[in-house]
């Protein structure tokens, strides 16, 4: 091959990647951050399907379609290596961005160099990830996947930002009488949920900032994994040692730092095929040729990796045996004379079946959370306990579930959320609904009220007498499917006088009759006067 042809594959290469990942980099944030819906489900689908987290637990949970996604990525792994960590990653999109960054900001070119790898850190943290996994502890996936951590920064971080824009161009707008944007909230977030996407954020941000695709070869367990799966893979970039002259340009823009050009060697476990490399190289020394034509390249074998290993699978174990830190599940913050509301467990999103499953498949990816136009789903704390950190629940302070609503069940990627038809989640009974008549204002305050029973979509809530001409709540378990919606608009602050408890396991509801109430029949008697 000339060298006028080979510097147009290259850089054919290198543009076909570029355009991949800023499709999946930009269609991921606009997902994350949207609040109008306007996206198709198609594209949210598409989109959080192709990653390697929630497809992989979808296989060994359900053994479902989307679990192929992740059998081809392997595939594609052990053919040409992490082509996943280059193009589909939305976190290592992500990365990308901020060393371009880096190399715009600083004053000298950004160069990268050769740097050893740190086996202990690789192979330790992806140990631990798989055995607690194993054992059914699944929090440090929840941390860990690239994915999901994306998810958590745009749809934690930067949505409300996104969403305060709005707003704020939208009043503007409607100085002008021009209303083509509108005013829109995103339900209520406790403070503390901010600070380990922030945290993510900023770690992400240094790693790539200045050693490149370092936190890929470090931290992130899904880059360790498929690294061991690119080690036997069948195309490797290599470099040919008749053509280099060890000139060291192609590690100059290695953000793997993967490549001692000193001894011509690629660590490929390492490499996240950014191409960089193939296009810099001069002397057209350095491309994909058949995995078996290069030299192993001899690996330490370090005792400590192997002690590490056991250590962390002792602690992992140890963790997973003991009790759980669990946050009590009640509310209370009785002030004066009102009732402390203790609710029975936490709502999980329609669709999750029951706790267990939920809490072993969810990824707290966010993007039901995104794709709720309620608002009712939001991030937890330890609503769930420690193993449940930062999975959604259905928050009904922020929100309710709309009857017919089942967007969130036809996004979720991993299987936690199985898909919903609207008549089966008419009947879906999450949780029921429970009268505290100590809280409400009816009572307290001998005031009309009536809003729950008003915007009951099964009529579980109805009004009956009272005193004299005011009515209080009645509640139906058997009709009641769980929405919120009751809670949501209860005006009784600051304790609701009608909750939700939890089901454990989703049930299915009795169909209500929706017919109006009976109107007072007339009496048979004169006019009186």
């Amino acid at each position: 091959m000339n060298g006028n042809a080979f510097m147009k594959k290259t850089h054919l290469l290198k543009r076909l990647r570029l355009i991949i990942a800023l499709i999946f980099l930009i269609t991921g944030t606009f997902l994350f951050i949207d609040f109008t819906g306007i996206s198709p489900d198609a594209a949210y689908v598409i989109f959080s399907h192709a990653q390697f987290i929630p497809s992989l637990i979808s296989l060994l949970s359900a053994f479902g379609l989307a679990g192929l996604v992740c059998v081809l990525l392997m595939i594609l792994t052990v053919l040409f290596g992490r082509v996943y960590c280059s193009t589909i990653c939305p976190l290592g999109g992500l990365q990308d961005v901020f060393s371009f960054l880096a190399r715009r900001i600083s004053k000298k070119r950004k160069r990268f160099r050769y740097n050893k790898e740190y086996p202990l850190w690789r192979y330790g943290i992806l140990g631990v990830v798989v055995v607690s996994s194993l054992t059914g502890f699944t929090l440090l996936i929840n941390l860990l996947d690239p994915y999901s951590n994306f998810g958590k920064i745009f749809s934690v971080l930067f949505r409300p930002l996104y969403v305060q824009a709005n707003n704020a161009l939208a009043s503007l707008l409607e100085k002008f009488n021009n209303y083509w944007l509108y005013s829109t909230g995103i339900g209520q977030h406790e403070w503390s949920i901010y600070l380990y996407p922030a945290f993510v954020l900023l770690v992400v941000f240094l790693f790539s900032f200045f050693r490149g695709r370092r936190y890929c070869n470090t931290i992130c367990p899904v880059g360790t994994l498929l690294g061991l799966l690119s080690k036997v893979s069948v195309f490797k970039i290599q470099i040919d040692a008749k053509k280099c002259n060890s000139c060291g340009r192609c590690a100059s823009v290695c953000k793997g730092e993967c490549i001692d050009f000193k001894i011509r060697k690629i660590d490929f476990s390492r490499c996240v095929t950014c191409y960089n490399c193939l296009s810099e190289c001069p002397l057209q020394a350095i491309g994909y040729s058949r995995g078996y034509a290069l030299e192993r390249t001899p690996v330490n074998e370090e005792p400590s990796r192997r002690l590490f290993l056991k250590k962390a699978t002792l602690l992992v174990a140890a963790t997973a045996s003991s009790a759980p830190l669990v946050m009590d599940d009640t509310q209370n913050d009785s002030t004066g004379s009102l009732a402390p509301v203790h609710k029975k467990g936490t709502v999980t999103p329609p669709g999750s079946r029951n706790l267990e499953h939920f809490n072993k498949t969810c990824t707290a990816c966010h993007l039901c959370i995104s794709y709720c136009p309620m608002h009712v789903l939001q991030p937890s704390l330890l609503q769930y306990g420690l193993k449940g950190f930062m999975q959604p629940y259905m928050d009904y302070q922020s929100g309710y579930c709309n009857y017919e609503c089942t967007r969130c069940t036809r996004v979720c990627p991993s299987g936690a959320l199985v898909p919903v038809s609207r008549e089966e989640k008419k009947t879906l009974q999450l949780g029921t609904v429970r009268f505290i008549k100590e809280n409400c204002i009816v009572y307290l305050h001998d005031r009309s009220c009536g809003a729950c029973a008003e915007h009951c979509p099964t009529q579980a809530v109805t009004m009956v007498p009272y005193k004299g001409a005011l009515t209080i709540p009645s509640t139906n378990t058997s009709i009641c499917i769980g929405c919120g919606a009751c809670e949501y608009v209860c005006p009784a602050m600051p304790n609701k006088a009608i909750v939700v408890d939890a089901h454990a396991v989703h049930q299915k509801a009795e169909k209500p009759s929706l017919t109006k109430p009976a109107l007072p029949q007339e009496t048979k008697e004169d006019f009186p006067f």
